[in-house]
């Protein structure tokens, strides 16, 4: 059925006074799946309630007792014996049960089903039956009818919101809605695949489903809840939606605190995974506190050589980095890389990540010699071992550039630091902090190179994006006004330089210590700019007055 077809079928049974607009009315169609049983049954309602589209809609968008309330709801129809009932879902759960007789899988696969979002369900996420061609029988008994399609493709699938919800009202009815719910979540936790690049295609087809059942009621009291929380939580980190994965990840900590001992794995896991989303989204501070206390647990249990131990001073020591603590930062970093060069394959991921942040606390130490020799290797690697889009060569590309640049080899950042935008452009989100970060670097390498109108555009492109997406007092957002002053700067606009630059004083000033390098050079940067509005402003009435005096 479509749009036009759908409305002057509605409009038969409400008439035309009770279309409020067309929007909403699409709305209605829409949320009702263009199915004739479904917008029969919600015509007769508004039409016997006196009510409205919009009235309709705001029950249906109400709880799911009210949605299933308003498809239990009966309408007369002449044209049907009187005894029969119309019911959308009364029609539907005659269906339900000839198919829990004749083919008991497809009842179980729709019981699965009806807990997952109803459009794109990838045909990997169903579960295994005892061959694969019983499962492809239970597929056509739903597909047969009509209770669920299968795309061009073969391997996804869609089903109608409402057969969903009336299935939900079926397995209530037969009392199996824990059972059911439970036998989703555990399936969908065996089946979810961890946060690694390799599975990025799989794990971003899943997420919608697996946030989905998360949102539930059923599951709240699940243990099994947590399990998948943790899973979605690392998956949406790696997505760069970094605020999602503190909420999600602090929810895991706050029951796992409250229900594992201080030494526990699964605690410690849960707060070191936390810590990684507060870094990434700003929360210096508290992932500095929380890692603190991580290490200290780990260094008094487990073995200097274990590799949980090593990831917590790993990522302890890029929370001190991005804190302003160097010194503790390249400290701890070297005792992990002589640990892992100890223990680990020279082409390890764990051991190449922690060359990369090793380079880097050493270029934040001015250690630029040390710092490039180290990344060459890390890059030399990375360029023999991944694949051209994978984050780690990616990262450790785009960090060799920002040392290049800090070294005065500009033209060799430009070049590396421009293949890592071009395909940072054609495979992550315009939002993904990786990407907005080397389009950063870039603009800083254009400025670098005398290309300062290409630095302003690309960075006013990074400052809008932040300014939208991140808070005020987020670093990465206040590194790319800063930034995008000594733009402006370079390009004459001294003006727009220094408001923008006071901002940044301003909030860095309100939110980091006195002695934080980000913090002294935004200060110092603000004033070598007003000296030298103050050097142009004495220049141009030393001319004027030297004009004055010529004439």
């Amino acid at each position: 059925m479509t749009i036009e077809e759908g409305i002057v079928f509605l409009t038969k049974i409400v008439g035309e006074g009770s279309l409020c607009n067309r929007e909403s009315t699409i709305q209605l169609l829409e949320e009702l799946d263009f199915l004739p049983l479904a917008i029969t049954q919600a015509a007769y309602y508004i039409s016997r309630q006196d009510s409205t589209i919009t009235r309709y809609l705001e029950l249906m968008h109400k709880t799911e007792k009210d949605r299933v309330r308003l498809a239990s709801w009966n309408f007369r129809d002449s044209t049907r014996y009187r005894q029969m009932r119309n019911a959308v879902t009364t029609t539907w759960f005659i269906s339900f049960n000839q198919i829990k007789s004749s083919d008991p899988s497809a009842a179980d696969l729709l019981g699965f089903l009806a807990y997952l979002e109803p459009k794109a369900i990838p045909r990997s996420l169903l579960p295994a039956l005892d061959s694969e061609e019983e499962i492809e029988f239970a597929i056509g008994t739903l597909c047969c009818y009509g209770f669920l399609t299968r795309r061009e493709t073969g391997d996804m699938f869609d089903m109608h919101s409402l057969v969903q919800l009336s299935t939900r009202a079926w397995i209530t009815e037969s009392r199996k809605t824990e059972q059911t719910i439970t036998t989703v979540i555990q399936h969908m936790n065996e089946t979810f695949p961890s946060s690694q690049y390799t599975n990025r295609a799989i794990w971003r087809e899943y997420l919608p489903h697996a946030v989905g059942i998360l949102q539930r009621d059923e599951v709240k009291d699940l243990s099994e809840r947590y399990i998948l929380l943790s899973k979605v939580g690392n998956c949406v980190l790696a997505d760069g939606r970094a605020k999602e994965a503190v909420s999600l990840f602090q929810d895991v900590v706050a029951v796992r605190n409250r229900t594992l001992h201080e030494g526990h794995p699964s605690r410690l896991a849960s707060q070191h995974e936390l810590a990684r989303a507060y870094e990434s989204n700003g929360q210096i501070k508290q992932a500095v506190e929380l890692l603190e206390h991580v290490v200290t647990v780990h260094e008094r249990t487990l073995d200097e050589e274990h590799p949980n131990r090593l990831a917590s001073q790993h990522i302890l020591a890029r929370a001190y980095e991005s804190n302003g603590q160097i010194k503790q930062a390249v400290e701890l970093l070297e005792h992990v890389v002589t640990v892992e060069g100890r223990t680990l394959d020279e082409e390890h991921p764990d051991r190449l990540a922690s060359q990369h942040e090793l380079a880097r606390a050493y270029q934040s130490n001015r250690k630029i010699e040390r710092a490039v020799e180290l990344l060459e290797h890390v890059v030399t690697v990375g360029e023999r071992t991944l694949d051209e889009e994978h984050p780690d060569r990616l990262a450790s590309q785009h960090t060799l550039a920002w040392a290049y640049k800090s070294n005065g080899k500009i033209k060799q950042a430009v070049e590396l630091l421009e293949h890592v935008v071009t395909v940072r452009e054609r495979t992550l989100d315009e939002e993904h902090p990786d990407r907005l970060a080397s389009q950063h670097e870039l603009a800083g390498a254009y400025k670098s190179n005398g290309q300062t109108k290409q630095a302003v555009e690309l960075l006013e492109h990074v400052v809008t994006v932040h300014e939208r997406t991140l808070d005020e007092e987020h670093p990465d957002r206040l590194a790319s006004q800063h930034e995008l002053a000594g733009a402006y700067k370079s390009n004459g606009q001294t003006k727009q330089a220094v408001e923008l630059l006071k901002h940044v004083v301003t909030v860095e000033g309100r939110t980091l210590d006195e002695e934080h390098p980000d913090r002294l050079a935004s200060q110092k940067a603000l004033e070598d700019m007003k000296q030298s509005m103050a050097v142009e402003v004495i220049e141009n009435m030393y001319q004027c007055i030297h004009l004055d005096m010529g004439t």
